[in-house]
This record gives C-alpha cells, structure tokens and sequence, in this order.
C-alpha cells in the first residue's frame, strides 16, 4: 500500500497525479493519501480476518487535520485497528515539534492505534500515546539524499497486529546509499 498524500504529489500537476495513480493500478499497488481531494483520504483492506482502516493526514493539504479527524472518528466504530499516516513536520530536524505532539494527541483520541509520520528527511522520536504508538518521522527510505548522515539513515516500521491490538512494533534500521541502494543495516 502507498501513501501518496505528500507535498510533491502536485509537482506535475493533475497529469502527474493521474499519472502516479495509473502506475501504481498497472502494478496492483493499492494506494490512498490526502492530495487536497483529488485522492482518496481513506483505504480500508482486509488483512488477516481484520478490517485496517489507512487514513492520510498532509499537513501541506488545506483541510486536512479536519478531514483526517473526522475519518478516524467514522472508522473507529466500523474497523478493527487505524493506521494514520502523517506527511509533517519541518525538514532535517530531529524532534517534532509541539504542535505535532499535540496534534499526535488528538489524532490517537480520535481513533488511531498507531501514527506513522513522513517528511523531515531524518528519523525522529517515537512515544507510546494512550498505548497508540506514535512514529513522528520514518526518514528517507529512497531518496536522492547523501549530504550528511541523518538523510542517509532511515527506517522501516514492522507492527504485528491479532485481533485489532498490537503485540509488536519495532524500526528496522535502513542506511541509503550513494549507489542509489538502500540497504537494510543500520547506518555508520
């Protein structure tokens, strides 16, 4: 599944956006992500006998924290577990900020059991809100970054879920490359 709610997904306008999504339909990538209403906000997959309900928040997105609120709201009652998937936060720098913390708050009290954030090109902090954990930035994954370590260094997310509850959540260290591979070590 990918998020494509991200303040690039206008980079090539509306043919651009069209383009991604033909793509990824051509390679049976499901997607979702908040673009300003031209991509579905919301994805709900069926994933092991339970219903996972994706919800994209863009803070580059007018409108977005409201409708990303209201989903998460809507879903909580017809879903097993909420994924939020955030795009936020200010780039290279390695703490949230407080707005974000805050907003992380509401976001949990609204339904989500986990938020995943993307944006700032670095890993940053992690913390358990009311038992819903809470990733402020995964880093860069694939990105054509090299100039200093924190760019270089990035992080998968691996959550074992039974029965709408999380028995397990940890990073996977990934280290970019300037081969343009990314590799899964951990970065030196």
């Amino acid at each position: 599944i990918a998020h494509v709610g991200n303040n690039h997904i206008w980079d090539f306008g509306s043919e651009g956006i069209q383009e991604t999504k033909r793509y990824l339909e051509e390679g049976d990538v499901l997607y979702f992500g908040d673009s300003g209403g031209k991509t579905e906000s919301v994805l709900i997959q069926e994933v092991g006998g339970m219903r996972i309900g994706f919800v994209s928040y863009n803070e580059f997105s007018n409108g977005s924290e409201a409708r990303a609120l209201e989903s998460l709201k809507k879903l909580d009652v017809t879903v097993d577990f909420l994924v939020l998937y955030t795009h936020w936060g200010n780039e290279y720098e390695n703490v949230p900020r407080p707005d974000q913390v805050v907003l992380a708050r509401q976001l949990v009290a609204a339904g989500a059991d986990i938020v995943v954030g993307s944006h700032p090109h670095v890993v940053q902090a992690s913390e358990v809100v009311e038992g819903a954990p809470v990733y402020y930035s995964l880093g860069n994954l694939v990105f054509d970054q090299y100039f200093e370590k924190g760019v270089r260094c990035g992080a998968l997310l691996s959550v074992e879920i039974k029965e709408g509850k999380i028995l397990s959540h940890e990073l996977i260290s990934v280290s970019l490359e300037k081969t343009r591979q990314t590799t899964l070590e951990a970065c030196e």
